[in-house]
């Protein structure tokens, strides 16, 4: 009796999954039927060029690509890092620049699939071989921001890189760190207390707060998962490595080691190009 029921049940679980599959499928084409609609109203733009018809064009997406090609260190030109390793996706410049503020600022998302697989690139260099059973961690975003843009951009690029099979094998995306701003007492007291707010001043609160934004909490979907042993945090940007610092200091103070970083662009990081054309002057060597 049990053997009908399970075959059944197993029968019932793959026609779920065709059913689920085949509406994702629907809802894409229905997507690309109604952008198509609507283009003569609202036209698509090359975020780089302003080029119509796509959102990058063939062009400046080749020129984005070949400046992304080799993702390299960056930590060295950032120097509140710490030695905190960085890999860069490219120099936070031209193409990559444009593409990313218009996603970030200018509420492209039509740039989601072109960005996404920048960052999984990234994200495969800065993994490396051992990337089994390694935990990505992304920077979140503040409340402010979050109101501004509607979206938490590294969030999202991340979570398509991840759906559309771009990241390396065994590495999953678990969000530990979460933003003050956003946060009501839901932080884990895994290592030292976090700042209580205890001083005088409101401008001292403010210091603290700046000093310290991050909390650490459990994702809402992995609530009986151990905390990890390591993680490499995501982010956007890097600038000075303020923000990044701070968010390993926060890992690390609730016992989960940060291996490293990965970053889209970093400000003042040699490009690609410029990389390129130093290995082959004459003056340069070898």
């Amino acid at each position: 009796m049990s053997q009908p029921v399970s075959r059944r049940a197993r029968s019932g679980r793959s026609s779920s999954a065709a059913s689920g599959k085949s509406l994702e499928l629907r809802l894409a084409r229905a997507g690309q039927v109604a952008l198509r609609g609507i283009e003569p109203l609202v036209p698509v733009q090359c975020a780089v060029c302003r080029e119509p018809g796509e959102s990058v064009c063939r062009p400046c997406r080749r020129l984005l690509h070949r400046s992304c090609s080799r993702p390299r260190r960056v930590e060295t030109g950032a120097a509140q890092l710490g030695g905190l390793p960085v890999v860069a996706a490219g120099s936070y410049e031209f193409e990559l620049a444009v593409c990313l503020m218009a996603f970030k600022d200018g509420g492209r998302s039509d740039l989601l699939p072109v960005l996404a697989p920048v960052l999984a690139r990234a994200v495969r260099a800065g993994l490396g071989e051992d990337s089994a059973d390694q935990v990505l961690v992304p920077i979140p975003t503040s409340a402010r921001a979050l109101r501004r843009r509607w979206s938490d951009p590294v969030g999202e690029l991340l979570a398509r890189a991840g759906r559309e099979g771009l990241l390396p094998a065994g590495a999953r995306i678990e969000p530990w760190l979460a933003h003050r701003s956003r946060t009501a007492g839901a932080a884990l007291h895994l290592g030292p207390a976090p700042w209580t707010g205890s001083q005088k001043t409101r401008d001292a609160a403010g210091r603290a707060r700046a000093e310290d934004p991050f909390v650490l909490q459990r994702p809402g979907r992995r609530l009986r998962s151990p905390v990890p042993v390591s993680a490499v945090l995501v982010d956007d940007v890097l600038t000075t490595g303020s923000t990044l610092r701070r968010a390993a200091r926060r890992l690390e103070a609730g016992g989960i080691e940060v291996r490293g970083a990965v970053v889209l662009g970093a400000v003042g990081a040699p490009s690609a190009q410029t990389a390129r054309s130093a290995r082959e002057s004459p003056e340069a060597g070898g």
